[in-house]
């Protein structure tokens, strides 16, 4: 993560502009604006919870109302027999936020008990539930992002003109706000009927993440709206989004052939859960479970701090970013949330000192977001 950090700044730093990185704030800023805490086995959001199967420990997102509903089909193909049957139960409040109620947790829990982990991955991508399985994710060389050269090197090698940001939630967001900071326009696609959950969250969170980036919204259900957002990829310097590859080729939109055309961007950032080549779906909190990237006690293993994957991976598919448009490469970043937690997983920092400091945000709390909008 530092020398993520470091990459950025020396990038900025060539650019003319100036960036710190403030990492242990971009990790637990969420947190400290929404007033979250630690909670053990249940995410700091409260959507995500660890549960232990026949075999090993699991972490289930039920962020939606629609995960809910996935559930009995997801438990029947991992081969709980009595699943089929179930009914969810209305959704429970919790403050402004929707979550599942505590009955649907039961019932689920008593039955992922009998159930081994690698059946429950396997169906969790066939439905498109966020699933991670302790662990599934090992630390490889790339350190959860790969970079692919596509065609000939752009010979530019400076900083992004333009970026559009297609990418939704977090660690997209705060990917493109960091190359926004190194001195890019950013352009925020916003999709009609669509919008993007963060801006729907506190506005101090949305703030930090978009606050600085120009919005354009498309209706991609129509002829025009799909030519605006092809128009707007032609004319980028660097593309982000966080979609899996399917969801863009549907609209005509393939990010090698892009890559590999004349002009256009000089790098794409495609950020998934668990990679270009896999359909699962993970949210922050599965992500990093998946990747092992947790802490652990005589009883198990909990949550490590708040959707820590996609921070990590933001800030890694910034650094990785700047790195191609530095050397003049036309490259395609795969950025998968699993493996960027699999690579910051272990003993990475001492039990003291920062891990135990309250989280901090680069501005103020919720408090003050009102004269900010």
């Amino acid at each position: 993560m530092l020398d993520h950090g470091e990459r950025i700044a020396s990038a900025a730093a060539d650019w003319g502009t100036t960036v710190d990185v403030d990492w242990l704030a971009l990790l637990g800023e969420r947190a400290a604006i929404d007033g979250l805490t630690n909670r053990g086995r249940t995410s700091c959001g409260g959507g995500t919870r660890l549960l232990r199967c026949a075999d090993t420990w699991v972490a289930v997102s039920l962020a939606r109302p629609s995960d809910t509903e996935l559930l009995p089909a997801w438990l029947t193909l991992a081969g709980a027999t009595s699943a089929s049957r179930h009914v969810p139960v209305p959704a429970a409040a919790d403050g402004s936020r929707w979550r599942a109620h505590e009955s649907t947790w039961d019932w689920m829990s008593a039955l992922i008990a009998s159930l081994p982990g690698t059946e429950l991955a396997a169906a969790a991508e066939v439905v498109g539930l966020p699933v991670g399985v302790l662990h599934e994710r090992r630390p490889t060389a790339d350190r959860g992002v790969r970079v692919d050269a596509v065609g000939c090197a752009s010979g530019a090698a400076g900083p992004p003109a333009t970026v559009v940001d297609l990418s939704t939630l977090w660690a997209g967001p705060l990917c493109a706000a960091l190359l926004g900071a190194c001195g890019a326009d950013v352009i925020k696609v916003s999709t009609t009927g669509r919008p993007d959950g963060t801006v729907l969250a506190d506005p101090a969170w949305n703030a930090l993440l978009n606050g600085g980036k120009r919005t354009v919204e498309v209706d991609l259900e129509t002829v025009r709206g799909r030519a605006m957002l092809a128009d707007l990829i032609s004319s980028a310097d660097l593309v982000v989004e966080s979609a899996r590859p399917r969801g863009l080729e549907q609209l005509g939109i393939v990010a090698r052939d892009v890559l590999a055309g004349p002009g256009g961007p000089r790098v794409w950032v495609s950020i998934t859960g668990h990679g270009r080549g896999s359909n699962r779906v993970a949210f922050g909190d599965d992500a990093a479970v998946a990747g092992g990237l947790v802490v652990t006690d005589a009883d198990g293993p909990w949550f490590c701090g708040d959707a820590i994957a996609d921070p990590l991976s933001g800030v890694a598919a910034a650094a990785h970013a700047v790195a191609c448009l530095r050397a003049g490469r036309r490259a395609l970043l795969d950025v998968a949330l699993a493996g960027v937690a699999a690579a910051h997983a272990g003993a990475t920092l001492p039990a003291s000192g920062a891990t135990n400091a309250p989280p901090r945000a680069r501005c103020g709390r919720r408090s003050d977001a009102g004269s900010r909008r």
